[in-house]
Parts: C-alpha cells; sequence; structure tokens
C-alpha cells in the first residue's frame, strides 16, 4: 500500500492531508487474489450534502444556445 501512495503521490494524484474529509484506503482481495487498491469515501458522503440544483442536461444547454454567436463568460 505504501509503494502504491508513493507512486500516486509522485504522479500528483495524491497528497497528504489531516482533513476530517480524507477517504480511508483499504485493499480488498480480487478474485485472482491480488490486491486492489480502494479509498472508502462512505464516511465522507455521510459527512456531505447533496447538490439542490443539479447540472443542466448538455442537449438542453445546446439548444438554449440556439444560433447564438456571441457569449460572455460574466456572471450577472
Amino acid at each position: 500500500m505504501k509503494r502504491q501512495i508513493n507512486v500516486l503521490m509522485g504522479l500528483g494524484k495524491m497528497k497528504l492531508s489531516n482533513s476530517e474529509y480524507a477517504c480511508h484506503i483499504t485493499l480488498p482481495i480480487k478474485r485472482d487474489g491480488s490486491k486492489r487498491f480502494y479509498g472508502d469515501h462512505q464516511p465522507l458522503n455521510t459527512q456531505t450534502r447533496w447538490d439542490s440544483f443539479p447540472m443542466p442536461l448538455m442537449d438542453d444547454v445546446i439548444n438554449q444556445l440556439g444560433e447564438s454567436s456571441w457569449f460572455t463568460t460574466l456572471d450577472l
């Protein structure tokens, strides 16, 4: 497990954390006998709230744009 963590940290995909939102790491055994690196996010999910405004469907967004040719990033 330490070797895998070092690899992921070297790639910049993982970093040390003392946060109460950090996930626990487990190594379940797969059917072929090898181990799988797994982050258990269940405790994290109990501490977070669901977004009450989900992202719109991409097809709906494209349909609303229609033939528009001017776009802005201003959030009014």
